[in-house]
């Protein structure tokens, strides 16, 4: 009898155990059916305190590695007072909850190389109830002895574990947590029969007191480095819309306290607050309906802090052989990288261990070794130090492929540290990674879920007659005639009732004379009627051709350029505004489709609609300057014309030429607007159109912008202090080792240090920015017939000319006198800069500017825009100084890098609309930019049928005359 006891006893005991350990089954709006075990409910444990306390538990098995054999890892998120499951399904576990409080599968989930578990702590966090208001639970010993008796407890539900590979992971004051919870289970005795703790590893972790001076000290000293600090020096988190855990992201507008600032939360909180779903994973009753995923109110604000660093822990783990990893995006403001980075330097770093650390980073179908930030190593390797490169306070959310990759090599620190890209032909979809550690973070395939709008071919007639109008060499009596309206329908019925065989003919002849000249204009003016691979119809008129000009060394030059007239403002009556790239050498049409243009060239080779377009608010003109640059035909290759006077005047001459074919424009609102080197020829060619005499009755300029601008000699020397502040912020500062060799040698992309890094092969283009889709669509021959290129002329198309960069003559002074003669003579001057930008980093400007007496200012130095979102309003996008009155305006922007307009759109719009509105302070009238039915088009302009039919007419009438 006694052995059938002892046996039932078990099974009883088993039986309650698989009770407890109370598996998942089904979950309400799963939009994917998992592959794997899942398990949910509480922990008991105590603090120490007196009575017990019940920690909420999700525990998801391994997807795509042996659940049976593969390793533990705990998941902790910190605050104190954060939740832990808001974590699963925000950062690293197989479901992502969406704006719709629905689950969606997370392709780089941690659970498809470990099983991961996932505890509510302290008591009332998340899902956990709530234990006994005792302030004496609500500290740093005490939720360590809770951490661990929850710990234990599960071990007794799932032995399975027992003795199996262990490792905690987590992020923020998890880096309390953390290492104090390890260090418990090595002093307990768990230590490793039980609990076989190999390694832990904290994301941006809190490793001082949260009263440290060094804290306050480093967001300082950061904030100062992107552009972001004010002159009161007032913390940021005081000021509006800064999301301290990411400045490059956005701040949404939250209507509770107990959520992360400026992060939307509201479908995860939504979506644990349902009654089914709180059923579904056995929720106590006890458990507040009401989940908040901080617990801001009850727990954070009466905690018991650390009152000291926590490198005694982390010393005490290497030495006993435990793996220590510590990394930190670097664009966290909360807790900056520099924090880490100067509690580390108490430790001796281990000899030529300072470098880099790569990643696998899957686009446009093909895969490449990314740098990932810097590594150091300490304590003979079992400490590591990594900095994550373009992601903020929760690596694992912002950069998901990164985070994945950190997870790879924590759980193996001892293999090969260079990731192995397994080709794109071996991978069947983003389910079906492999089990080997070393396997790096794959993307799932896109879709292909587009509208494409067929394209008609481009017809060879209209160049036929623009070929005949040529001949005409009318050009001044053309220009003469031709109205602010360009020649309209009436005509065609007019010349219907010509007859040839009149007694009047000889004035109508005359008549059609004027009207043939006109219809030259009209040709000189070749509209785009057809793009190939445009997957929407514009509801604009657009225009490309080439404008005539010279340098002043003798011989015509010309000038491509390409004019999209504004499609949500009155074009009739919308501003001009001339958009220019720099280089020297680089193509303005390729910035208008890559930057700001109404059409976004995609690495297919098609055109995408750019919703934040610059013709929203203007007609925009893009021209390729100088000679031979993008589509502009080449001119001799006479070195003096490659220098910033001769350019000017072949800028003045194309400008010049335009308003000759295009007069509706003369006197309007004229404003030039363009990025980098375009810092030297803007200024430049300002100057020229007011020394000229052409303003303000022909061009009238109003005011001009440069974005991330050289405009001073371009000297290494007065850019490195900059630049190696910004490459320390951003944790990429490697010993010695130069920029640029960080750009050739570890693929840093110096154009935005947060983007990775593009291995095209090609010279003919940003430096690791992709422009392959771009090229090959400015390339191909039909595109190019229907913008009515030179075709004999044409090289290939390249973004970036290298070859006229080398040689060209830059400027060997600076241009503030010309930014002052203009704003002296009432030009508005908008000078901004992308903080990220490693190429022309934002002290350059400012040490320009500092030559000025700054404008007093009252309250904050901010300015804002316009988030066009739900949930969204008024965005900060840095810092402003003003100079002579508001004439010459400075601006930072947060998050983006050397081309604004391409990084942040949203604010390279606005920074437009504060351009063409310059008295302005605050954002308002903010534009839903919505998305309208791309195929419906506003009724400009006449059908390419009928504009044919109209010029035929005319030549008819034109070839009669003159022969008459």
């Amino acid at each position: 009898m006694r052995p059938v006891l002892t046996m039932a006893l078990c099974l009883c005991c088993c039986a309650l155990a698989e009770c407890q350990r109370r598996r998942v089954e089904e979950l309400p709006r799963l939009l994917f059916r998992p592959n794997f075990t899942q398990y949910s409910g509480y922990l008991t444990s105590s603090s120490g305190s007196g009575g017990s306390r019940r920690l909420f538990y999700w525990l998801v098995e391994s997807s795509h590695v042996d659940a049976a054999t593969a390793p533990l890892v705990l998941w902790m998120n910190g605050g104190p007072g954060c939740s832990s499951v808001g974590g699963l399904l925000m950062t690293n576990g197989p479901f992502l909850a969406n704006d719709r409080a629905e689950l969606e599968r997370n392709d780089f989930a941690w659970n498809r190389l470990a099983n991961v578990l996932y505890i509510d702590s302290p008591s009332g966090v998340g899902l956990s109830e709530p234990g006994p208001t005792d302030p004496t639970e609500l500290n740093d010993n005490a939720t360590t002895r809770l951490n661990l008796g929850a710990l234990l407890h599960f071990y007794s539900l799932f032995p399975e574990y027992r003795g199996r590979a262990f490792y905690i992971a987590g992020e923020s004051y998890a880096g309390i947590y953390i290492p104090l919870l390890a260090s418990a289970i090595i002093d307990g005795g768990h230590w490793p029969s039980l609990i076989n703790l190999k390694g832990i590893a904290v994301g941006n972790g809190l490793h001082v007191s949260i009263n440290d001076n060094a804290l306050l000290e480093t967001r300082k000293e950061f904030a100062k480095i992107l552009g972001i600090s004010f002159r009161n020096d007032t913390a940021i988190e005081t000021n509006l819309s800064v999301n301290s855990y990411n400045v490059m992201h956005t701040c949404y507008e939250q209507e509770s306290v107990n959520v992360y600032p400026c992060l939307n939360t509201t479908g995860l909180v939504t979506y644990l607050r349902d009654k089914r779903v709180r059923e579904a994973l056995g929720v106590s009753d006890s458990v507040s309906e009401n989940y908040v995923i901080c617990s801001l109110v009850k727990i954070f604000t009466h905690y018991n802090y650390l009152d000291r660093d926590i490198l005694p822990e982390l010393r005490r783990l290497a030495s006993a052989d435990v793996f220590v990893l510590l990394y930190h995006g670097t664009l966290d403001y909360m807790i900056p990288t520099m924090l880490t980075q100067r509690l580390l330097e108490r430790l001796p770093q281990d000899n030529d261990t300072e470098g880099a650390w790569f990643y696998c980073h899957w686009t446009f179908g093909r895969a490449s070794t990314q740098i990932g930030g810097m590594q150091r190593s300490y304590l003979g390797g079992r400490l590591f130090y990594r900095t994550v490169i373009g992601a903020g306070h929760t690596v694992v959310t912002d950069r998901p492929d990164v985070g994945f990759q950190i997870f790879t090599d924590f759980l193996s620190p001892d293999k090969d540290r260079q990731p192995r890209c397994l080709p794109p032909e071996s991978l069947e979809d983003a389910s079906s990674c492999g089990a080997e550690f070393t396997v790096c973070s794959v993307l799932p395939k896109q879709q292909a879920s587009r509208v494409e709008y067929q394209h008609k071919a481009s017809t060879a007639e209209a160049t036929q007659y623009s070929h005949r109008c040529l001949r005409l060499n009318a050009q001044i009596l053309a220009i003469a005639w031709l109205k602010p309206e360009p020649f309209g329908r009436e005509a065609l019925p007019l010349a219907e009732k010509i007859k040839l065989d009149s007694p009047t003919m000889r004035p109508v002849l005359s008549l059609a004379l004027c009207l043939c000249c006109c219809a030259l204009a009209e040709c000189q003016r070749r509209r785009v009627e057809e793009l190939p691979r445009l997957l929407f119809r514009p509801n604009f008129t657009q225009y490309s051709g080439y404008l005539t000009s010279s340098s002043g060394s003798g011989g015509s030059r010309r000038l491509f350029y390409w004019l999209v007239e504004s499609s949500h403002v009155d074009a009739a009556t919308a501003p001009l505004v001339l958009w220019m790239n720099g280089g020297p050498g680089c193509s303005s049409v390729g910035g208008l489709l890559m930057t700001n243009g109404p059409f976004l060239a995609n690495d297919r080779a098609e055109l995408e609609r750019n919703d934040f377009a610059w013709n929203r608010l203007a007609n925009v003109l893009y021209i390729d300057s100088p000679s031979g640059v993008g589509l502009s035909e080449p001119g001799p290759t006479d070195p003096t014309e490659l220098n910033d006077n001769a350019t000017t005047r072949l800028n003045l001459g194309a400008l010049l030429h335009f308003y000759s074919l295009f007069p509706e424009y003369r006197g309007r609102a004229f404003y030039i607007a363009g990025e980098s080197y375009a810092g030297i020829y803007i200024p430049l060619l300002a100057s020229a159109i007011i020394d000229g005499g052409h303003w303000p009755s022909l061009i009238n300029l109003k005011g001009i912008a440069v974005g991330n601008g050289l405009h001073m000699p371009y000297n290494e020397s007065a850019f490195k202090s900059d630049r190696r502040a910004l490459t320390d912020a951003m944790g990429i500062s490697i010993g010695n080792v130069s920029v640029l060799e960080l750009s050739v040698r570890l693929s840093v992309n110096l154009y935005n240090v947060a983007h990775p890094w593009y291995p095209g092969s090609e010279a003919d283009g940003y430096p690791g920015l992709n422009s392959t889709g771009l090229a090959s669509f400015l390339n191909d021959r039909d595109v190019q017939n229907a913008l009515g290129v030179n075709e004999s002329t044409l090289q290939k198309f390249i973004l970036c000319h290298d070859d006229i960069n080398r040689i060209y003559r830059k400027t060997e002074r600076d241009v503030l006198s010309e930014f002052v003669t203009l704003a002296n003579h009432s030009v508005s001057v908008l000078l901004y800069t992308g903080a990220l930008d490693l190429l022309l980093p934002v002290g350059l400007t400012l040490q320009l500017l500092e030559r000025l007496s700054p404008d007093p200012v009252s309250g904050q130095d901010a300015w804002f825009w316009c988030l066009r979102r739900p949930g969204y309003g008024l965005q900060i996008g840095g810092i402003q100084r003003s100079y002579l009155g508001g004439r010459i305006r400075y601006r930072t922007v947060i998050g983006a890098g050397h081309s604004v307009a391409t990084d942040r759109p949203e604010i390279g719009l606005q920074l437009l609309q504060d351009l063409l509105e310059p008295s302005r302070i605050w954002p308002q009238n903010c534009l839903q930019f919505g998305s309208e039915n791309a195929e419906v088009c506003n009724g400009q302009g006449r059908q390419f049928g009928q504009q044919i039919l109209l010029l035929g007419t005319l030549l008819v009438l034109c070839f009669k005359g003159t022969d008459a």
